[in-house]
């Protein structure tokens, strides 16, 4: 009997383990990812987001930049909004606007 029991844990195990790392789904594109696939990719994700995250954190002039750009673009309400995002980032007095900006945040 426990021979048996032991044989029926063993089996769960492996269907457990199979069910892991089978996808039933053929590659002509039927929705379906395997246990392991889903977590590789969550585990990815959640580096990328560490990873911009402390980008973001070294380089507070792209707050100031985005918050600059985006006051700009509701105050005037462009029609063109990429032609205004285009002329708006490459202006060579960028550079000194955003450093202003920053030391009058301070």
């Amino acid at each position: 009997m426990e021979e048996k029991a032991e044989q029926k844990g063993m089996e769960q195990a492996s269907a457990q383990e199979r069910d892991m790392f089978y996808n039933p789904h053929d590659i002509t594109g039927v929705k379906g990812m395997l246990e392991a696939q889903s977590k590789e990719l969550d585990r990815k994700k959640l580096e990328l987001k560490i990873e911009n995250e402390l980008y973001i954190r070294a380089h507070p002039e792209l707050k100031t930049m985005i918050s600059l750009f985006l006051k700009k673009v509701l105050d005037e309400q462009p029609k063109n909004v990429l032609q205004f995002a285009g002329s708006f980032f490459d202006r060579p007095s960028l550079k000194d606007v955003v450093t202003e900006a920053m030391q009058a945040q301070q």
